[in-house]
């Protein structure tokens, strides 16, 4: 089994099985709730980090006009410490780096301002493997039903569990 932030897509399914969705991942725009920013168009005039080259960045750069100030940074710690010291007004990122940043840093008042792209956890295991796969979603369902997902996700992701995707 692997269990990680690994999210499914086509070409991944190919190898390997995948079960139903079991936590929240995406990639979006984080700032403090005193900037007013609800979409792309929002980020005229705010300098915004994001880590060169990632899904976030190629996310974000079909959004955006030059006219944007955004920053490309060489790695994530250059992009979050960039954002720690106030070079930049927000933050592109996943949200697991975003809830440690917030978590480790509470007077940042940090928060999602939009979603740029949704990629759910999944469990993937060995291709062919029905039985097993029946049992992890049974259990992924369990633990949804029994509210033990709701809670590691206001826990880690510091939001409610949101709707995910099953097979």
């Amino acid at each position: 089994l692997v269990v990680s932030s690994m999210g499914a897509n086509p070409s991944r399914a190919k190898s390997i099985w995948f079960s139903s969705a079991y936590a929240p991942f995406y990639s979006g725009v984080f700032a403090a709730t005193n900037k007013n920013i609800s979409n792309a168009s929002d980020l005229l005039g705010i300098r915004t980090g994001v880590t060169g080259g990632t899904i976030e960045d190629l996310a974000l750069s079909e959004l955006i006009t030059d006219e944007t100030k955004l920053i490309r940074f060489g790695d994530n710690a250059a992009n979050l410490s960039a954002y720690l010291s106030g070079q930049t007004d927000a933050i592109v990122t996943g949200n697991t780096v975003a809830a440690k940043l917030a978590q480790d840093n509470p007077d940042l008042n940090l928060e999602i301002k939009f979603i740029l792209r949704e990629s759910p956890c999944f469990i993937g295991l060995k291709s062919g493997e029905a039985n097993l796969l029946q049992w992890i979603n049974v259990f992924v369902l369990h633990k949804k039903l029994g509210g033990d997902l709701n809670e590691f996700s206001k826990k880690w992701f510091k939001q409610p569990l949101p709707p995910l995707p099953t097979f």
